[in-house]
Order: structure tokens, then C-alpha cells, then sequence
């Protein structure tokens, strides 16, 4: 089994009124260690945050824009906010002066078909992630939402390790409840080979520059398409990060990534429902799953 394990006490638990499952870990020791500096990045290893935000999230953008201010020391080069070109990517661009962090807006211009109605917003923040390499030069990508905090120090050693290794935490779908198994049809639809396990298991989810070119090679063959969002169109449900994380384990080398638990946790909530951690609330009359990094 590919199942995280824990470097001690590990537990999983589910949050109450909703059933998504919620992964926490331990690393404490019965003597705490002398504090060390933390290292810093592979050398010839950037490492780049990335994540799609548009105005409407604007309320939830400004924390994280905080966190990172506060808690993002060394873990970055560089946050890469894709938004749509126009009024969502002006928008992002009048924010991030405001504070301090090292941060550019990349304007992305989703396919006319996405931009006509069918879902387009939500089917273009994906393909604009699953392009990512585009809009960075990094070796390693991580990828953040705009609805999520940091809220302890980050640093690059757990995003990527000595050799440049991304972690990945699968889960098998066949142990996972079927509002999240509903991914596994479209991963497979996608790739044409089967997908046991789900690795959309908490952010950052991080990934090596070299398989976003071997994906959308693959894809395109599998298909015999031009493009891969032309192959997207026609598909079941799908999503970006189920499918590249499936990839990621079945078509790249060992050298590229390897098991190892979430740096964060889910911590999902529905409109109405009662919030784990209530000072963290945010604005907003009925808000997507809120997704804390707790290192």
C-alpha cells in the first residue's frame, strides 16, 4: 500500500459534519531537538509556488498573501498567480503590492470554448495549472489554492528533498468515500491506464518541472490529439491534480519523487457547518473547503 504513514502518532479522523476525511501527523519527540537552520533548497533546484485566483476570491487571496508574508521564509523563489487576463488578472496585480512578498501575476487566456459557458471558470483554473510549466522556469512546482493559509513556518526541505524529490501521500480510491472515488473514472478516461490511487490528498502538492511536458505528451498520444484541452472537452468529470499525481507515480523515475505525508491538512467546511478552528473563519456566505497548512 502506498498509504501515508506517520513519523509518529498518526491518526485519521473525520471532521464532524462532513465526510471528508482529515489526515494529521505527529512528529514530536520525547526530547525536543537543539533548533537548527533550516536548508535550504536543492542547489540548481528553484522552487516556485503556484496558484489561480480570480476576483471573487479576493477576500480569501489577502490571508494568504498574509501567511505567506509571515510564515513563507525560505521555502520560495517565487508565487506565480495565474489569473484570467483582464479585469481578474488587474485585480491580483493591484494586491500584491501591498505586501511583502515575492510574488508576479502571469495573465492566462483559457481556450474560447472554456470562455462560452460549459463550466468554463472552473474547467479553466485546472488547464491553466496543468500548464503551469508555461509560466515558470522553476524545477519544482508547488501548487497552492487561494483559499488556503500557512500557519507556521514553511521551508523548502518539506516541499522537496536533497535530490530535488517532490513527496506525494496516495490514498487508494477503493478506501475513500464516493464523493472523492468519483475522480478515478476521469483519471483513467484521461490517461488510459488505471489510476489505484487518489494523490489530491492536501496542499502544497508539488511536482517536478519535467512531468508536465511528459503528461501533456502522453495524453496527446493516447488521444492522438493536438491539444490536450481538446481532449478535456469530451471527457467525464475530471480535475487537474488526480491525474498528473497518478502519472507522477506510474510513468516518472524513482529520482523524481517518492511517498511521504502532507506537509498540510484538509479541513473542510460547508455553509452552515461548525468550523475546527473559528478564528480562522472567513468571510463569506457559503465558503469552499478551507484548506489549513499546519506544519
Amino acid at each position: 500500500s502506498f498509504r501515508p504513514q506517520a513519523a509518529s502518532a498518526g491518526r485519521r479522523h473525520r471532521h464532524r459534519g462532513h465526510r471528508a476525511t482529515i489526515a494529521t501527523f505527529s512528529n514530536n519527540t520525547a526530547t525536543p531537538a537543539a533548533p537548527q537552520p533550516p536548508p535550504l533548497a536543492p542547489p540548481g533546484h528553484p522552487l516556485d509556488l503556484f496558484l489561480r485566483t480570480y476576483k471573487g476570491d479576493g477576500q480569501f487571496f489577502i490571508y494568504l498573501l498574509r501567511s505567506l508574508e509571515r510564515y513563507g521564509g525560505d521555502a520560495y523563489r517565487e508565487l506565480v498567480v495565474s489569473a484570467d487576463a483582464g479585469d481578474d488578472a488587474d485585480y491580483a496585480s493591484a494586491l500584491l503590492p501591498l505586501f511583502a512578498v515575492r510574488a508576479r501575476v502571469s495573465p492566462y487566456t483559457p481556450p474560447r470554448w472554456m470562455q462560452l459557458g460549459n463550466g468554463g471558470g472552473y474547467h479553466a483554473q485546472m488547464l491553466a495549472k496543468l500548464g503551469a510549466a508555461r509560466a515558470t522556469d522553476a524545477a519544482t512546482i508547488c501548487f497552492l489554492d487561494s483559499d488556503t493559509l500557512v500557519t507556521a513556518p514553511l521551508h523548502a526541505h518539506q516541499l522537496v528533498d536533497e535530490i530535488g524529490r517532490v513527496g506525494v501521500a496516495p490514498v487508494p480510491f477503493a478506501e475513500l468515500e464516493a464523493e472523492r472515488a468519483a475522480w478515478q473514472p476521469g483519471c483513467e478516461a484521461l490517461l488510459r491506464f488505471p489510476c489505484p490511487h487518489e494523490t489530491m490528498t492536501g496542499f502544497p502538492i508539488c511536482y517536478p518541472r519535467e512531468l508536465f511536458d511528459a503528461f501533456e505528451a502522453h495524453v496527446r498520444a493516447a488521444h492522438n490529439a493536438t491539444q490536450v484541452e481538446d481532449v478535456l472537452r469530451g471527457l467525464p468529470a475530471w480535475n487537474e491534480f488526480t491525474p498528473m499525481g497518478a502519472y507522477l507515480m506510474a510513468r516518472m523515475p524513482a529520482a523524481a519523487w517518492k511517498v511521504k505525508p502532507q506537509v498540510g491538512r484538509w479541513w473542510w467546511k460547508k455553509s452552515g457547518q461548525a468550523r475546527s478552528a473559528p478564528s480562522l473563519t472567513l468571510p463569506r456566505s457559503r465558503p469552499p473547503p478551507i484548506v489549513l497548512l499546519l506544519l
